[in-house]
């Protein structure tokens, strides 16, 4: 069923402020729809700073890291022509979580940390995690082949096995909780610093798919079609990999791996506009921060306090749909 573009853009406008509002209003601390407002327009109330400092940029990171992981879930799945792609899966979350758990237990030593330090150790984690696939997968990149995409899976498991490593061996007692909550993905980190950060990689991201969205769809059609309509197919896909590890990993730097998402979202995207990319660019990204929006909705609901890691929400919604791709026979783009 495909909506004419304005509907859909109405429809997102409504969706996002409708996630904003929910994600303002879910916490310990409960506010009038009022307050909200009053906050927005600049009038002073109790406890705003709870509102501006701490749950608007939390909301704000969620929907950027959600059209982030959507961008990178298209991605993906045109590159290996497999709608079970997603950065994830493909290793580049899990190499890029590796580098940052580095930082943190303190195995690599730095003489201070700046807002860039993380993205910086995400973006070495997910290069080495790219390496790696492309080393064991390189003939496949070059051809129609899942071998790409079984390559990635197992750097994946790989990266996943050495920060259970790392947990064991050399976390402290300190700074276990830490690394452990952090690496099931949250959004306890949220901070304007922050946001205006991954702004950055998600403009990247979002303007390279834009522009690049036509050869996103001769790269689905096959690597002999896109050869005979004169693209150089291997360069094409080892620029898509690298914007992605580029956006994946700044995003991973403040949220850790989270998981699903790059593989959802495209799928419901298409489900509205068919499979055109600059189409389902637009309006992707959208859904895609909604849902990652929603999901830490959900863990701030049914944990207030501590908040319930947001990939271990994004797992349990996830794993049925994954499942239902694997068996349903619709596991084709």
């Amino acid at each position: 069923m495909r909506l004419p573009s304005w509907l859909q853009a109405l429809g997102a406008l409504v969706i996002t402020l409708l996630v904003i509002f929910l994600g303002m209003n879910t916490g310990p601390f409960d506010f009038m729809p009022g307050d909200i407002f009053r906050v927005i327009v600049g009038q002073e109330i109790d406890h705003e700073t709870v509102l501006l400092n701490m749950r608007l940029p939390r909301v704000i990171l969620a929907l950027i890291t959600g059209a982030i992981l959507t961008l990178g879930g298209f991605f993906m799945q045109a590159l290996v022509k497999n709608p079970l792609a997603d950065p994830y899966i493909m290793g580049i979350s899990t190499g890029a979580g590796f580098g940052v758990n580095l930082l943190i237990v303190g195995l690599i030593p730095v003489a201070s940390l700046t807002l860039f330090t993380y993205p910086l150790f995400a973006f070495l984690g997910g290069m080495v995690s790219l390496i790696l696939v492309l080393a064991l997968g390189y003939s496949a990149i070059q051809e129609d082949s899942g071998r790409f995409l079984v390559a990635g899976i197992a750097v994946s498991s790989l990266f996943t096995a050495l920060t259970g490593l790392l947990i064991y061996e050399f976390t402290s007692d300190d700074n276990i909780r830490q690394i452990l909550f952090w690496s099931f993905g949250s959004l306890n980190r949220a901070s304007w610093e922050a946001v205006s950060v991954t702004l950055v990689f998600l403009f990247t991201g979002w303007g390279f798919g834009l522009a690049w969205g036509n050869r996103l769809d001769v790269l689905i059609l096959g690597d002999q079609q896109a050869r005979t309509l004169g693209m150089n197919v291997t360069v094409a896909k080892l620029a898509i990999l690298g914007v992605t590890v580029f956006m994946v990993a700044g995003s991973i730097a403040f949220t850790g791996p989270i998981g699903f998402v790059g593989m959802m979202l495209p799928h419901f995207s298409r489900a509205f506009n068919g499979v055109n990319h600059r189409r389902n660019l637009v309006s992707g990204p959208l859904l895609g921060g909604c849902y990652l929006a929603l999901c830490d909705v959900i863990g701030r609901a049914v944990h207030p306090v501590g908040n319930l890691p947001i990939g271990i929400v994004t797992a349990i919604l996830g794993v049925p749909f994954f499942l239902y791709l694997l068996y349903s026979g619709k596991g084709k783009l």
